[in-house]
């Protein structure tokens, strides 16, 4: 399910970049017209035409471009539900199936748990491996980081003045988050023998704690505080695109934060082997 869901995402993402390259190319060569005909004609609207060269966007403007404009901007809904499949599927066939047991039979709980959760929650790279495949893709469309309008970027044009930084955040900040929807995944894990139940019932888990932190956090209890200005930080969809963020440090400690609390509640769920063996047991 890792290597499916990956493959799956690559290839969305590089289809997203070979419909943004061939509009591209229509763009130029229809712009190219409008340059050749307006050389040698003599009408008014054409002399701001004349000798004009196409220019390629910059590798920002088409990435962020393709995240608003194309399909893949479903991402932003699609993401926990297909990080929260790929992490799931491994941990609860081996907690419902039994298999589980005859690992304790070799190891101890405290091992096993470790074990199995560390390798489930490798899904954590998928989103951060793609996109970034994605960021490479705009790169070899546009080959430059040439800014001509920040105003088209899409994002908080403050973020524009150091570009790496931009991108180290964005892609942590990304895995970070993902961290929170793996762990909220395997939380359900043992609540249901029926693995689609688990799947659905963890995305419509975070669908609620989107609401609460985006609606009540963000939109009524921040401006009550003063604090409006960070309201946009606690909106759990839209870490895609930065155009109302105050700062890199609210963002990245939120979701830190975020992280480090669905690891603990994950611990905590986890820490009593008595009681996860007899609520699996109930469930046979």
């Amino acid at each position: 399910m890792f290597i499916i869901i990956t493959l799956l995402l690559l290839c969305w993402a590089i289809i997203c970049g070979i419909q943004y390259k061939k509009d591209l190319i229509n763009r130029e060569n229809k712009f190219n017209e409008i340059v050749e005909e307006c050389n040698n004609s003599k009408e008014e609207w054409c002399d701001e035409w004349k000798n004009e060269e196409f220019v390629v966007p910059d590798t920002l403007t088409i990435y962020f471009y393709i995240l608003i404009n194309s399909s893949i901007s479903y991402i932003q809904w699609l993401a926990p539900l297909f990080i929260i499949t790929a992490t799931v599927w491994l941990w609860h066939k081996k907690l419902h199936s039994g298999f589980i047991k005859d690992e304790l039979i070799r190891s101890n709980y405290k091992k096993v748990l470790r074990k199995n959760l560390l390798t489930s929650v490798k899904t954590c790279i998928i989103l951060p491996f793609v996109f970034f495949v994605l960021f490479c893709i705009c790169y070899l469309i546009s080959g430059n980081f040439n800014i001509t309008d920040p105003q088209q970027v899409g994002i908080n044009i403050e973020f524009l003045n150091n570009i790496p930084k931009l991108m180290i955040v964005y892609f942590i900040v990304i895995f970070l988050h993902s961290i929170f929807y793996a762990c909220l995944g395997l939380l359900f894990c043992k609540k249901s023998r029926n693995i689609l139940i688990t799947i659905v019932s963890a995305y419509l888990c975070f669908l609620m704690i989107d609401i609460i932190s985006e609606i009540f956090i963000g939109g009524l209890l921040l401006p009550v505080l003063g604090l409006s200005n960070f309201s946009s930080i606690f909106n759990l969809l839209g870490i895609w695109i930065y155009c109302d963020y105050p700062n890199y440090s609210s963002i990245l400690v939120f979701s830190i934060i975020i992280a480090i609390l669905s690891i603990i509640f994950l611990v905590f769920a986890y820490r009593d082997k008595e009681e996860v063996l007899l609520k699996i047991e109930k469930q046979c």
